[in-house]
């Protein structure tokens, strides 16, 4: 009974799909493979300009920094002395030539020690010349016992003097020797006491000239600290005055290019305040530390012009102009690629970008050695996306590192 429909069933399983539904399959898969073959055809027709680099040998390049605006002959002012302020005589952005008087520190007990000490040493003074004018004197009396004794030994001698005469000028005689002794020690002791006087009077003097400080050097108060009437004490600074013609921007570099840098050469600085101006400068000194830490070390470049407002610690970017006198090339880090770790480039050859590997040498700021794998005016392209054969154009400047 149930024969019929299990053989209907299996007649219908047996009978072909329709047609529609083949069609659309056959259209999916012609989509999809359309598809990708557009894929690959933008893939390698479609032209990217990307950044490159051309490889020149020997060639002069720029290493970059930061740095700060210092200065090579700046004085602190501070106080030698506690007391009490009560004048200032330069503000801020004045101009100051040596000896200027800058501050003065009320120093009245200072002053009354220095009147007593200079009374002092003046009457040590006399007492020198008392002394001297004492020894004058003796000398003069000696000079007679001597000239008396002699003549008294003459009469003697001839039986004309008696000998109590002799003796009494023998004993003058060394009684003033015995005087000038004693006036030639009295000059030395008014001396040594004059010589104390005039020393202390000179320390009390110099702490004196410490309440009113004058200017060393020429140049332009750049701080200033305190006010009239604040207390100062020794050591606490004042003000600070830079010469102007000692500025220069302390700049920090990597020291794997401390060997291709060297006194005398051309910079460029760009302040932070000045973002869009470059100003001429050169390398005044190769600082001979290098930090632990970071591995730089610091050179000193002198700015041919500085802002028009400019300040101590103001930031800065160098650049210095170095040359390459390797034989082999160098070429930007930041183009250097791996592929199956290996290092290399992707070089522009006909409108189309391919990989090359190389051998590299030594880093140098933004640049590494290729010591082979590089020739000059080879074309290098960014790595980034790249891929084999792609197509690509070249940017309207090359790459600046």
């Amino acid at each position: 009974m149930n024969k019929a429909p299990r053989e209907s069933s299996l007649a219908q399983e047996a009978r072909p799909a329709p047609r529609w539904r083949r069609r659309i399959f056959f259209a999916v898969a012609a989509a999809a493979l359309l598809g990708a073959a557009f894929k690959v055809y933008g893939d390698y027709t479609h032209v990217e300009a990307v950044q490159f680099y051309r490889i020149t040998p020997d060639a002069a390049f720029e290493v970059a920094g930061p740095g700060l605006l210092d200065a090579t002959n700046r004085v602190v002012i501070s106080a030698q002395l506690e007391g009490r302020l009560t004048g200032l005589q330069v503000a801020r952005n004045d101009s100051v030539k040596p000896g200027d008087l800058l501050a003065t520190i009320d120093a009245e007990e200072i002053a009354s020690q220095l009147v007593s000490l200079r009374a002092d040493a003046a009457a040590a003074e006399e007492h020198v010349a008392e002394a001297r004018s004492e020894k004058t004197r003796i000398d003069s009396v000696v000079e007679k016992a001597a000239e008396d004794l002699q003549r008294r030994r003459s009469l003697a001698a001839r039986g004309i003097a008696s000998q109590s005469d002799l003796s009494a000028a023998e004993a003058a005689f060394q009684q003033g020797k015995a005087e000038l002794e004693r006036a030639a020690t009295s000059i030395n002791r008014a001396l040594a006491q004059a010589k104390s006087s005039f020393a202390l009077r000179q320390v009390m003097e110099a702490r004196y000239a410490n309440a009113a400080p004058k200017s060393p050097i020429a140049g332009v108060v750049v701080s200033r600290e305190p006010s009239v009437g604040d207390l100062v004490r020794p050591g606490q600074k004042i003000m600070e005055i830079v010469d102007p013609k000692s500025i220069v921007v302390s700049a920090r570099f990597d020291e794997s290019v401390m060997g291709q840098m060297e006194t005398g050469q051309s910079a460029k600085v760009r302040f932070i305040s000045e973002p869009s101006a470059f100003r001429d400068g050169r390398v005044v000194e190769l600082h001979r530390i290098v930090d632990q830490e970071t591995r730089e070390f610091a050179a000193d470049i002198s700015v041919a012009a500085l802002p028009k407002n400019w300040a101590l610690g103001q930031r800065a970017n160098v650049l210095v102009e170095v040359a390459h006198d390797s034989r082999s090339m160098l070429a930007p880090i930041s183009f250097l690629a791996r592929r199956d770790g290996r290092g290399g480039f992707w070089f522009y050859k006909d409108g189309r970008a391919h990989w090359g590997t190389v051998a590299i040498g030594y880093s140098i700021g933004g640049f590494v050695e290729i010591v082979s794998g590089l020739k000059a005016n080879d074309i290098i392209v960014e790595p980034e996306g790249r891929y084999e054969f792609e197509r690509v154009a070249l940017a309207a400047q090359p790459a600046n590192p």
